[in-house]
């Protein structure tokens, strides 16, 4: 009896063993909606974050579903893996058809073992629509250029990655191509209309979001002036660098000169420099590598020899994550940044390099240490941006992983304490021989680890290497991981 006792337990145990994985995947899941409320008829914007390890999710079966107030399913979507991006955002919307059940709704994220819900309103009543445009100037003449900016709101709070649909009309004929833009973080949107070959007169701009069935319209008015004789060419800009996370284009041209602002020989914005000479001209976030052309305009529509430059990697990457180190091992693996170029030093002398894959693995060998050395590691990206250097010993871990503990797609590191979100342009500081030494603005959604925090000027957070960022009330946003992430990152 206790033979056959013991064989089944054997039996049990192995299949315990066998469907249980050896190592359980970190997977991070977020999901948001455009808007809190809105009215049967509206499209819903949704987008989120699906990260798997640090990785883009995709591959792993995620499903999105919508619940009405009763329960039951009104939307599903099963292959969201197209609509996944490089950095595991992804994108999507549904309808809310005429007649729907007022409520609260529920959009539900599911991959493998883990869920999140995003909850929203459908009202009938008490809901107010609204998009805004405006032009940046009252009247144009014919080859100018019309900067259109506006807003879409829901009871006087923006919607997130609607899309907005401009057209310019006359008699009820559309005559610019057909351009759609997409609001950010604030609702905002933003279109560039060249007014070339376009006869004087008074045109219609409609903007319209069909996700909401709300439209505005606004006059456009070009007027028949004769220009004097041009001059010369007006003299080219001065350009500060751009980077790939900054919102704005700044420098200097002629006082009250026009400035046109080219991506890839497209034009995405423009504006015009103060009386000082002086321009802070905003831009969509351009990707590094990205060819820029600024110009000066003048009166006569005459441009200035562009300034070309390229947008530039200013993030640093992060610094790399070790596995495995024993004292006898010559090969040092671990992860960073993709594409990052991975160096290892003894005391300042570089003893071996390599580059990290598409998934940001990386395999260097060194030459022969011994045990108990002293090495620094970092990584660095195509710009010479290089990450704060991670110091080991060798054979200091025995026969250990180094945790991996991840808080909404962050990586936790040891000392950290919480993370700041920037949510307005805030200065960037360093502590220098007890000074604090401006280094430059931080853009609305960057987003940075913090490991200490002290009171004074007005409370600063600080995010490590000397860098701090001041508490201001509206600016930033202090967040701390729960007890529960913090046990499981200092746990031995």
């Amino acid at each position: 009896m206790k033979k056959h006792v013991s064989a089944m337990l054997t039996i049990i145990l192995f299949l315990i063993v066998a469907v249980i994985p050896v190592s359980a995947e970190t997977i991070d899941l977020e999901v948001n909606s455009g808007s809190e409320q809105y009215e049967p008829g509206n499209w819903v914007t949704v987008f989120g974050k699906i990260v798997v390890d640090g990785r883009p999710g995709k591959d792993i079966n995620a499903s999105l579903i919508v619940k009405n107030p009763e329960g039951l399913i009104i939307h599903r979507n099963e292959k969201l893996d197209p609509s996944i991006d490089s950095t595991g955002s992804f994108l999507a919307f549904f309808n809310i058809l005429k007649g729907a059940q007022i409520g609260t709704y529920s959009i539900i994220l599911s991959a493998k073992h883990k869920t999140v819900t995003k909850e929203f309103e459908v009202v009938g009543t008490g809901i107010v629509k609204e998009i805004t445009v405006k032009t940046n100037q009252e009247s144009y003449r014919g080859g100018e250029d019309v900067l259109i900016t506006g807003n879409v709101t829901i009871n006087g709070k923006p919607v997130v990655r609607a899309f907005v649909d401009i057209k310019i009309e006359k008699d009820g004929v559309q005559i610019n191509k057909d351009s759609t833009s997409i609001t950010s973080k604030n609702g905002s949107y933003l279109s560039v209309f060249p007014l070339k070959n376009v006869d004087p007169g008074t045109y219609i701009i409609k903007v319209t979001c069909k996700h909401l069935n709300i439209e505005k319209t606004k006059d456009l008015i070009i007027e028949n002036i004769v220009k004097p004789l041009p001059g010369p060419l007006p003299p080219p800009p001065f350009v500060n660098k751009v980077g790939d996370s900054d919102i704005y284009v700044t420098g200097t041209a002629e006082k009250s000169s026009t400035i046109h602002i080219k991506s890839e020989n497209e034009l995405i914005s423009m504006g015009k420099a103060d009386n000082n000479g002086n321009f802070r001209i905003e831009i969509p976030v351009q990707k590094a590598g990205t060819n820029l052309a600024i110009t000066v305009v003048d009166n006569y529509g005459q441009n200035s020899e562009p300034v070309k430059i390229i947008v530039s990697v200013i993030t640093p990457p992060q610094e790399p994550i070790i596995n495995v180190v024993p004292g006898n091992q010559m090969t040092i693996t671990g992860e960073s940044e993709a594409y990052s170029n991975i160096s290892v030093y003894q005391e300042k002398v570089e003893l071996a390099k390599t580059t990290a894959d598409e998934y940001g693995k990386f395999s260097v060998n060194i030459s022969s240490v011994k045990p108990g050395t002293y090495l620094a590691i970092h990584s660095s990206d195509s710009s010479g941006n290089i990450s704060n250097s991670v110091i080991f010993q060798l054979g200091e871990i025995k026969e250990k992983t180094i945790q991996k503990v991840y808080w909404d797609g962050d990586l936790l590191k040891k000392g950290q304490i919480g993370r700041v979100t920037i949510l307005k342009p805030i200065n960037l500081w360093k502590s220098e021989n007890k000074k604090l030494v401006f280094v430059r603005v931080l853009k609305p959604g960057e987003r940075f680890r913090v490991y200490s925090y002290e009171s004074k000027n007005g409370g600063q957070y600080g995010l490590g290497s000397g860098l701090v960022v001041t508490n201001m009330k509206g600016y930033v946003a202090y967040q701390t991981p729960s007890k529960g992430k913090l046990k499981e990152l200092n746990e031995e």
